[in-house]
């Protein structure tokens, strides 16, 4: 598995983000395209205006779940 690009998605429908990650994982000789949504965010955090309202649950390639929170870029409509 091999991410080449992270962005913060934004549906065009509700407007709500996500985390977003793409890549390839290659299996049995064929190169398969991925995409992986990662990331919640504390509705509470958020609107306590604390910057640091994302957490991430725990990913197939970690060993132990990260418990801290990370500040994101706010997706806006251009």
């Amino acid at each position: 598995m091999v991410f080449t690009k992270a962005t913060m998605y934004t549906n065009g429908v509700s407007g709500s983000s996500k985390p977003c990650l793409f890549g390839t994982i290659e299996y049995a000789g064929k190169v398969y395209k991925v995409e992986y949504q990662w990331g919640d965010q504390s509705i509470g955090r958020r609107f306590d205006k604390i910057p640091e309202s994302w957490s991430f649950p725990m990913a197939p390639w970690q060993s132990a779940i990260d418990l801290k929170f990370y500040k994101l870029p706010i997706a806006e409509w251009w």
